[in-house]
């Protein structure tokens, strides 16, 4: 299998948690290439561990778009996969994709590259709804689950233990766009708007604040320790919580937040699993895919490159005082349905 493996991302890593869930009783041997003791794909191992495969697996996640301004984001994923698939079916292997997320796939090079992978492809399964209006009508092609919903939750107690609010950030206008003055816009106002939340009773909101990718071109942590200390310096309980990184690290830290503001769609989607209230600063089409599919309100899902300070503060502070009361919107039956033995 090959994808955005092994990189520091905490949502590629809890998926590849779910596809191990999952295949562990159904595949005599997987190899996910991409992990820190399987670097590149580009190398004649990659080529060796391949045609002593009998599948080529690509996936999973949001690999196929024309989302990003930027080239090294905007077509990359799709030029490797191309390249991928065509080589396991010159070598003779049945090629699919499994869990993956499809478009935006706005520009004729993009919708190119796409028809041609397909083209590669015997099987593939999609995580939301709107991806399966990509595909060719005859091609095999099943909605599924996001992958992390097979991972197993870790056991551990649940509700506020620590902390109250947690952030997880991520600059995506810098990621994508090449714009990081809409992340500097965000931080303004999220902080801004944290700051004029109203105290209760004389009880400090606190704060803990996730870094969810460690990839060296996403840079997480450093949103996340500039908004802390902003905090910080005005008198709030916050801290970042970084020095573990794996998916039960994750989800333990979830399970202890009453609440969730999330940019990344793994944040809400752990949000929904474990049962906790959630805003939502959306900044790509499958977190309002996974929204609409939670049903949840449509209220507290903002746009992050279009919502205004006022609005993120309004809603902000509506969140805040409703959150204890606000429904945990559990996945729907279809995010559940594992269709691997189809793909096997």
């Amino acid at each position: 299998m090959v994808g955005h493996l092994g990189r520091g991302n905490i949502g590629d890593a809890w998926m590849v948690a779910g596809l191990r869930e999952v295949l562990k009783t159904r595949a005599e041997s997987v190899c996910f290439w991409g992990e820190p003791d399987r670097p590149s794909w580009a190398s004649a191992g990659f080529l060796r561990t391949l045609m002593a495969s009998d599948q080529l697996w690509l996936g999973p996640g949001s690999l196929f778009h024309d989302l990003a301004k930027r080239f090294r984001f905007r077509w990359s994923g799709l030029i490797k996969a191309v390249v991928l698939a065509g080589i396991g079916r010159l070598l003779g292997k049945r090629v699919s994709l499994v869990g993956v997320g499809v478009g935006p796939l706005k520009g004729l090079f993009a919708r190119l590259l796409w028809r041609l992978l397909c083209g590669c492809c015997q099987f593939a399964s999609v995580r939301d709804d709107a991806s399966l209006a990509f595909f060719p009508k005859q091609f095999g092609v099943k909605r599924t689950g996001d992958p992390a919903f097979w991972a197993p939750l870790p056991n551990r107690p649940t509700g506020p233990i620590l902390w109250d609010l947690g952030l997880i950030l991520a600059p995506v206008g810098g990621i994508l766009n090449g714009q990081p003055e809409w992340d500097t816009r965000i931080l303004d106002g999220l902080v801004n708007a944290l700051l004029a939340t109203p105290k209760t009773d004389g009880v400090t909101l606190r704060i803990s604040c996730f870094v969810a990718s460690q990839k060296a071109e996403e840079a997480d942590g450093p949103m996340a320790e500039t908004c802390i200390q902003r905090l910080l310096e005005h008198g709030f309980t916050a801290q970042v919580s970084s020095s573990h990184h794996s998916p039960d690290d994750f989800l333990g830290w979830v399970s202890q937040c009453s609440a969730l503001i999330s940019v990344r769609y793994h944040g809400i989607l752990a949000a929904a699993m474990l049962r906790k209230p959630c805003l939502a600063l959306g900044y790509h089409p499958k977190c309002q895919r996974l929204w609409t599919e939670l049903n949840a309100d449509p209220a507290y899902y903002l746009d992050y490159f279009s919502v205004d300070s006022n609005r993120l503060a309004a809603t902000l502070h509506t969140f805040l005082a409703h959150a204890p009361l606000l429904p945990r919107y559990a996945p729907p039956e279809a995010c559940l349905q594992n269709l691997l033995p189809e793909a096997l």
